[in-house]
């Protein structure tokens, strides 16, 4: 009985029912392949816009880091200058605590003997000569913690650069 029934099926509506099978079978496949990419964009955009925040949060922490040397080495700068300035400072006391102590020694500066000039007062070469050696050294220490602090904010910044230490 089925068989008869099919066999008088004309041979176009088989033609007609089977490509529209076929195309409701190629339009299912193509969703499914529409349904793939958009899966697969949404998670190369996902995978992009956490790329970029990684990037951005690199960029704070490195800004961030900068600051704290730059900070950092700005400090150092300053107390540096404070401890020069006492340097000078006791510098200062040391010398007229020396001219106070010279004076006491020698009260007057011997005359020269014969044709030559008088002699120098033996508080103010003392002083003049403990001076000079105050500035120089303190020259050459001012120069050498502006080298230190300098280097050390150069390291720091560095460091700020390449990131944490492993």
């Amino acid at each position: 009985m089925i068989g008869a029934i099919l066999t008088r099926i004309p041979v176009w509506l088989w033609v007609v029912g089977v490509a529209l099978g076929w195309g409701a079978w190629q339009r299912h496949l193509a969703t499914q392949a529409q349904l793939a990419l958009r899966e697969r964009e949404a998670r190369t955009a996902a995978a992009t816009i956490q790329g970029l925040k990684d990037q951005l949060a690199e960029r704070e922490r490195i800004l961030k880091e900068q600051q704290h040397a730059g900070e950092q080495g700005a400090r150092a700068r300053d107390a540096a200058e404070v401890a020069r300035l006492d340097a000078v400072d006791a510098v200062g006391r040391l010398q007229l605590a020396a001219r106070r102590a010279a004076a006491v020694a020698c009260p007057t500066a011997p005359a020269a003997a014969g044709d030559g000039a008088p002699g120098a007062p033996g508080p103010d070469v003392l002083a003049d000569v403990l001076g000079r050696l105050a500035a120089a050294g303190g020259d050459r220490a001012a120069a050498l913690d502006a080298a230190r602090i300098a280097g050390t904010e150069c390291e720091r910044r560095y460091d700020a650069l390449t990131g944490p230490p492993r």
